[in-house]
């Protein structure tokens, strides 16, 4: 604890405790198709999860940003 009563963290536990998303897509218009892919990493950068998708019947660009957002 510092001089006011805080309790104090040291750099490297803040960063075990952050998780870092990330996310991207690709889409094909002539297809209607799309991709995304996600990736989460801990702070020291070791990946926790990842995922890739493929989605049929998607009308543009923007509807495939919305699928990998909510995918993230």
């Amino acid at each position: 604890m510092d001089s006011q009563g805080h309790r104090s963290e040291t750099h490297g536990s803040h960063l075990e405790k952050t998780i870092k998303i990330n996310f991207d897509v690709g889409f094909n218009g002539d297809l209607f198709r799309s991709s995304s892919g996600i990736v989460a990493r801990k702070g020291r950068g070791r990946v926790v999860v990842s995922r890739a998708t493929i989605y049929d019947n998607v009308n543009s660009a923007f509807a495939a940003e919305a699928h990998a957002c909510l995918e993230a």
